[in-house]
């Protein structure tokens, strides 16, 4: 389960509209974002390239295994603590 919700949160953090990952870099750059709505016209089908491209896993594996093994070795941690 762990591994999952990582995979959602990374993917959806991916700044190319539709998801929320390009409304939080706007939110982050200082100035006017001509360029998000250049990308909100374009965003699915850039999505859909790095998709079925296969850049997409690549990307998201490079954070989801440390990740979810920080994650898994935390609660593994806080639970020998509690014994």
């Amino acid at each position: 389960m762990i591994q999952i919700n990582i995979v959602l949160a990374v993917f959806n953090l991916i700044p190319i509209p539709p998801l929320d990952g390009s409304k939080v870099l706007a939110g982050l750059i200082p100035g006017r974002q001509e360029w998000l709505l250049w990308l909100e016209q374009y965003g699915i089908i850039l999505l859909l390239l790095l998709v079925f491209t296969g850049a997409i896993g690549f990307l998201i594996r490079l954070i989801i295994v440390p990740l979810a093994s920080f994650l898994i070795n935390f609660g593994y941690g806080i639970a020998m603590l509690m014994r």
